[in-house]
């Protein structure tokens, strides 16, 4: 299995922050600013938890129903006669 080498997390106040990142066996390590151990309570969920710039955080993932996102519940259109979002 290939892991990426960058993780970009989106802030609670709509920042976004890349860091780049190595796997181990039972967690991730983000740019030597932080380790993050991750578990998965069930099969829609993973949490990661540890500290990151020596402070502690704990990120929650929900897996998201796919069908539901637009371009795929809506369909690609090359050319819209009336804009969608008016």
């Amino acid at each position: 299995m290939v892991f990426p080498a960058a993780i970009s997390v989106r802030t609670v106040d709509d920042a976004i922050l890349s860091f780049g990142s190595v796997y181990e066996k039972d967690a991730v390590m983000l740019n030597k600013r932080g380790r993050l151990a991750w578990s998965r309570p069930d099969a829609g969920r993973v949490v990661l938890a540890g500290t990151l710039y020596s402070a502690p955080v704990t990120i929650r993932l929900e897996r998201i129903d796919t069908g539901k996102m637009l371009l795929l519940s809506r369909g690609f259109h090359w050319i819209n006669e009336m804009p969608f979002n008016r």
